[in-house]
């Protein structure tokens, strides 16, 4: 009897922390930092700029596909949002190939520019730590036409070595990225959580909530308020402090980073 409680424990075990169903999953959000997604944005219309209030979406029930694909179809009620005369998203130092002094002649193009950029970010960060970095790459599986609430999130892993070039470092990025794309499940599991809690540096595009060209003819901008300088940004991610969380915006066909904080789960 009680070899069989052992194994019924034992396979319980295994399919929770590897095979995670979806709504546990979604469940782990509830618990931290990252409870809550805070959006706010530029709308532009008619040569005329107004702002939205701070959007709250509650993330075990939202991912950042989702909220994109919501934002699309949202009607907004432009004369009771407030009007501006002007705003600032971003300031060049904010653009990563100004931030580490690079351009795009030096991408490669047989890789992606977020491959791009992240490579760079990861040779950067390893180059300005002892030996090695773990690093997560947020990756969304979710597809346009995908409505349903929950967050269809899964995790790439990697350890760049100090010494790693940008090309090997780019070829282990498509590598998990693809392997985290193509997996049969499309949510991490809670061992990927617990990956995550041990990496030194996790990067998360949201190019899909920068720029987001509506349904009723309006163009948003994502306004994340507080600007951070070159000082900051650099001096974060070099950092010798575990869970530093990247965010990426895209506008005018860069990378921009824009926010920063320590996961907190």
């Amino acid at each position: 009897m009680l070899v069989y409680f052992i194994l019924i424990f034992f396979i319980l075990f295994y399919f929770i922390m590897f095979k995670t169903p979806f709504w546990i999953s979604n469940l782990t959000f509830e618990f931290g930092k990252q409870k809550f997604i805070h959006l706010r944005y530029i709308i532009s219309k008619d040569s005329n700029y107004y702002i939205t209030p701070i959007y709250r979406f509650r993330h075990s029930h939202y991912d950042g596909k989702l909220i994109s694909n919501i934002l699309k179809k949202k009607k907004f009620i432009i004369h009771k949002l407030k009007k501006i005369n002007n705003y600032e998203l971003y300031k060049n130092n904010n653009i990563v190939n100004n931030l580490l002094n690079i351009t795009n002649d030096m991408y490669d193009k047989k890789f992606t520019k977020f491959a791009n950029v992240c490579s760079n970010i990861m040779k950067f960060v390893s180059s300005n730590s002892p030996s090695s970095i773990n690093v997560a790459i947020v990756v969304n599986n979710r597809n346009n036409t995908n409505f349903n609430s929950g967050n269809y999130i899964s995790f790439g892993f990697l350890t760049i070595h100090k010494r790693m070039d940008i090309k090997t470092i780019m070829i282990k990025y498509n590598k998990i990225v693809n392997y985290a794309r193509n997996k049969e499940t499309k949510n991490f599991s809670l061992y990927d959580l617990y990956l995550l809690l041990n990496c030194d540096l996790i990067l998360n595009s949201w190019r899909d909530l920068s720029i987001i060209n509506n349904s009723h003819n309006l163009l948003l901008k994502r306004l994340e308020g507080n600007i951070l300088d070159k000082e900051y940004i650099l001096n974060f991610l070099i950092s010798k402090k575990k869970k530093k969380l990247v965010y990426f915006d895209y506008f005018g066909d860069n990378y921009v980073i824009n926010k920063l904080e320590y996961l907190n789960v």
